[in-house]
């Protein structure tokens, strides 16, 4: 039992490293869409609509798809020591 335990601390770890290393590389990816857009409304940028256009279309799906995700996941729901 406490080498199972092991492996399932030791197995955490690791998902949690990988999780700290996306959610580094997309706030990297967030600081650079915002000093692309910072510098696109500096210079007046005429196809800075049709860019945030793209990004909508390319990020609505993936936010619902992550979205259903967590609820198939569960985790909107209420405990039932809160009830």
């Amino acid at each position: 039992m406490a080498e199972r335990n092991e492996f399932l601390a030791k197995e955490l770890t690791e998902l949690e490293r990988k999780k700290g290393k996306i959610a580094g590389y997309l706030a990297l990816l967030v600081i650079l869409i915002g000093l692309l857009l910072g510098f696109a409304f500096y210079k007046g940028m005429t196809a800075l609509p049709i860019f945030l256009a793209i990004i909508n279309i390319l990020f609505g799906p993936v936010t619902l798809f992550f979205y259903f995700r967590e609820v198939r996941k569960g985790i909107f729901k209420a405990d039932q020591e809160n009830e």
